[in-house]
């Protein structure tokens, strides 16, 4: 069982030399990937803003706050325009004919 267990150092990338124009490159990519603008309601912290509600009204034993809860998740919105995207793209399902004394398909009563 010894041998299933390994060692951390064995998981390690090896080392690699990088020059110091790859260095100067690197950090002028990051900086063109730096936003200082993060201003605005899109950045808004709500959920440290809702968590100090609570704690505060739990530390003067009041009742908890009514909290909105998001209309939506763009990640479901998204979800929902690919499942309607998805079903206008499938052709219509034929349905056989179901009999109506045995509910059985095809119809042979």
């Amino acid at each position: 069982m010894a041998g299933w267990i390994r060692s951390p150092e064995e998981l390690l990338p090896p080392p690699i030399e990088l020059s110091d124009e790859e260095i100067d490159g690197a950090l002028a990519l990051m900086d063109t990937m730096t936003r200082e603008d993060l201003e605005g309601e899109e950045f808004q912290d709500t959920y440290t803003e809702a968590l100090a509600q609570i704690i505060e009204a739990k530390r003067e034993h009041r009742e908890l706050p009514e909290l909105q809860e998001p209309e939506s998740e763009p990640g479901q919105i998204l979800l929902a325009a690919l499942n309607e995207s998805v079903q206008q793209a499938r052709p219509p399902v034929a349905r056989t004919p179901t009999c109506t004394s045995c509910r059985t398909r095809p119809v042979h009563c």
